[in-house]
This record gives C-alpha cells, sequence and structure tokens, in this order.
C-alpha cells in the first residue's frame, strides 16, 4: 500500500475492499493482492461511459492521465471521515466487494472427466446480489458499490450488473485483472461527475470545525435535534446560507448575550422607566426577531464596525425610540451577503478541483484550484485558501511525476515577489 503520510496521498482515491459470502482470510488477502498489482489506471485503457451528462471526468479529455488507487481493507476513522469534503481523499468513494467463485458451487460446478470448472446451467446470483444490495445500504455515501467474483469462469455478459467475474490467475490473461478494475473506474469516472453536479447546485460547504461543531457531545445529533449525518452518496455537503444557522451554538448564544441592538436611552427620557431583563426584543416563542440577527448568522464571516448594530432615530414627536430602531444590513459588492456567495463559490471550486484531482486529470485540477485559492484568499477564508494551495502543489508534483511540461502558477509568482530571498552566508 501507498505510504498514508506521502504528499501524494492527496490525489489517491480511497477504495474499501470487503469480503463477501464465504471466503477465507488467505484467499481473501490473495485475492487483495491481485488488485494492488493494479492500483495505477492510465485513463487511456478507460472506457468512457455512454450514458448522457456524464462525461465531466471522461477519460478522453486527457488519456495520459493516471488514477491512484488506495486499496484498503478497513474504514477509516470517524475523524477522517468527517473531513471529508474538504480532503475529499480520506473517504472511501468506490466500495468493492470480494468473493470467492470457489465457494459458489450453485455458480461454478466441477467436471468429474476434466476435472475443470465449467458454468452451471442455471446460475443463481441471488446471494451475491443480497449482498450487492447490503453494501448500497451499509455504505450508501459510496459514489460506486460493485462485486468482484474472483476464480470464476464466467462471461461477464452472462453477469448481472454490479457484478464481475475475475478467472483464475494461470488460466486467465495477464490483462484480465487490469480491465476489470479499468471497468469499476468507468463507473467511478461516471459518478464522480453526478456527484460534482450535485456539489455544483450547492450554495457553500462548511469547513470540518463547522461541522464537527454542530454534533452533540457524543457527535450524534446537533443542536437543534437533527441528524448530523450527510444525505446518501453526498458526503459532509452543508449549505451555510441558511439564517441563524449559527444561532443555537453556545458561542453564538453568548455574544448575542452582548449584542449592542437596544438603541441608547437618554437618562431624561427613560426617568423613571426601567427595562427588565425579560422585555428585550426576543419573541416569546424562542425565535430571533430580524432585529436581532448580526454577522454571526453567516457562518466564517468577520464583523465589520457598524454592521448589524441597530441605531436610534430620534423623532420630533417624541416616540420611544426602542420603537424607531432599524438595522443596518449591507448591500452590494460589500455586504455579508456577497461575501459569503463569493466565499462558498471559491469552497465548491475546491471540492471540483480535487475531483479532477482524484480523476488524474491534473492539469484540470490546477486550472480550478488556482481560480479557489484566489477567491479564497481576496474573501479572507484561510483555511480553504491553505488547502486550496496545498492541493495546487499535489497536482505540481504529479506532473513532474509523469514528466510533463508545466508551467508555474501566477499565484506562486506573486507570493515569491512579496517574501525576499534568504541571504546567504559567505564564509570566505
Amino acid at each position: 500500500m501507498f505510504d498514508a503520510l506521502s504528499p501524494t496521498a492527496l490525489a489517491r482515491a480511497r477504495v474499501l475492499l470487503l469480503p463477501i459470502g464465504p471466503i477465507t482470510r488467505t484467499r481473501f488477502l490473495h485475492f487483495v493482492e491481485r488488485l494492488q498489482a493494479e492500483r495505477i489506471i492510465r485513463l487511456g485503457d478507460v472506457t468512457a461511459d455512454a450514458r448522457p451528462n456524464r462525461g465531466m471526468f471522461s477519460p478522453l479529455a486527457s488519456p495520459g492521465g493516471l488514477i491512484l488507487y488506495d486499496f484498503s481493507i478497513a474504514l477509516p476513522p470517524p475523524s477522517h471521515l468527517a473531513l471529508s469534503p474538504f480532503e475529499l481523499f480520506r473517504e472511501p468513494l468506490v466500495v468493492i466487494g470480494i468473493a470467492d467463485g470457489a465457494e459458489h458451487p450453485t455458480l461454478i460446478s466441477r467436471d468429474p472427466v476434466s476435472s475443470q470448472a465449467t458454468q452451471s446451467r442455471d446460475p443463481d446470483f441471488g446471494p451475491l446480489l443480497e449482498s450487492l444490495g447490503d453494501l448500497q445500504e451499509q455504505y450508501s455515501r459510496a459514489l460506486v458499490h460493485h462485486v468482484l467474483l474472483f476464480d470464476a469462469l464466467l462471461p461477464n455478459s452472462d453477469v448481472p450488473e454490479g457484478i464481475l467475474a475475475v478467472p483464475p490467475k494461470r488460466t486467465s490473461k495477464v490483462t484480465a485483472m487490469k480491465t476489470a478494475v479499468c471497468d469499476v473506474t468507468s463507473l467511478f469516472l461516471a459518478e464522480l461527475t453526478t456527484y460534482a453536479k450535485s456539489v455544483q447546485a450547492l450554495p457553500s460547504v462548511d469547513s470540518p470545525g463547522a461541522v464537527l461543531a454542530s454534533k452533540g457531545a457524543n457527535g450524534h445529533l446537533s443542536w437543534d435535534g437533527a441528524q448530523t449525518g450527510r444525505p446518501a452518496r453526498r458526503p459532509g455537503l452543508y449549505a451555510d446560507s441558511r439564517d441563524g444557522s449559527r444561532s443555537g451554538s453556545p458561542h453564538g448564544a453568548s455574544r448575542n448575550a452582548h449584542r449592542m441592538s437596544m438603541p441608547v436611552h437618554l437618562a431624561s427620557q427613560n426617568a423613571g422607566v426601567r427595562e427588565t431583563p425579560g422585555s428585550r426584543s426576543d419573541s416569546p416563542s424562542g425565535v430571533k426577531t430580524p432585529s436581532s440577527r448580526n454577522s454571526d448568522d453567516v457562518p466564517g464571516a468577520k464583523r465589520a464596525p457598524g454592521e448589524g448594530v441597530a441605531h436610534s432615530i430620534s423623532s420630533p414627536g417624541g416616540m420611544d425610540p426602542a420603537r424607531e430602531k432599524v438595522t443596518v444590513h449591507g448591500f452590494g459588492s460589500g455586504s455579508l451577503s456577497e461575501r459569503a456567495r463569493n466565499k462558498g463559490k471559491g469552497r465548491i471550486g475546491l471540492i471540483i478541483g480535487q475531483m479532477y484531482l482524484l480523476a488524474g486529470r491534473w492539469e484540470d485540477a490546477i486550472r480550478e484550484l488556482v481560480e479557489s485559492a484566489s477567491t479564497a484568499k481576496a474573501n479572507s477564508d484561510h483555511l480553504w485558501h491553505a488547502k486550496a494551495l496545498e492541493y495546487i502543489l499535489v497536482g505540481l508534483i504529479m506532473i513532474a511525476w509523469v514528466g510533463l511540461d508545466f508551467q508555474v502558477c501566477i499565484l506562486y509568482i506573486a507570493f515569491y515577489r512579496l517574501v525576499p530571498p534568504v541571504p546567504t552566508a559567505d564564509y570566505r
């Protein structure tokens, strides 16, 4: 397996390998070793998916690209899974069930005359299809679910969808195992397109810290009682443009308790009138009124001076200033809402860049990541800006690894001009 601490770990698509049906540990590890030998797939060897609207990551666009798989037999810890899609490589996007054809007599029968494995007249794929359904239900966040039936002398034309027959190593061609992995790769690239389009439809994505903070002490429920689990096959996607998305957090409540949303009352106007703690602008039902909203309702946005603060307007009629308070909301390109939209656009672009990186389209990944890094920097989204720079560096390493020419991003050139070179000491 690859080194988990390698800089190129961010460019590997994680694949979870699980035993299906009756299979011994020795046989299972033997089949895993056969898969490990084909962990690098050239895009030129992958057949493009013929279904419509599946060509965003088509292998035909970059035949010289490579997909690096990280085959694993154990699910990552929850702390790693919670980082997706900020770090998409940590979550298994493909789940493969490994079955032993020798343990399924209804599919493979032994000819007593020739001692050769032959196909049964009435193959029963019911147990394998049932196991495949269990994988889809248990690991619903994965993009591809497939079953590889090893040591099976069956043509794939007679095998139902979702199952691939892999012949024994001694009787198969050298490219038999690679062909099976290429077929799975074709499905992976097609489903990755569907995933990317669903991400692009979102206004924004929360940072990993905000996702973890929204969970309870045991990580089961969020503060509003809703499940914090992701939708099926759409891991870790949260829109942070909802009103009051953080208003129920303890940190947000402490800041709201000290906000200056009430106008300043003069002593002459408030003589003999005292305000009780329960007479503030909070509604009886516990729902915040529009006058109590501030910049904390936008996750990750900083509060500018004067924004979200209510100001009193004096009237000649001597009305109660508390009834005349208004809340100043920003409009235009510098408003908080516009800033949140731009920040969300940069985060979505970073996730799309990760997908290009996992799909072996490194040049396209760098193009997306450079734009996302610029957007994140312009909106002071420091965490996502740093992550975009990291992915750009990984993309450059991958391009240099295959020996392709590339141009250094303008982003790095500008940074180099800002940082003067370190003078070297003269020992003469």
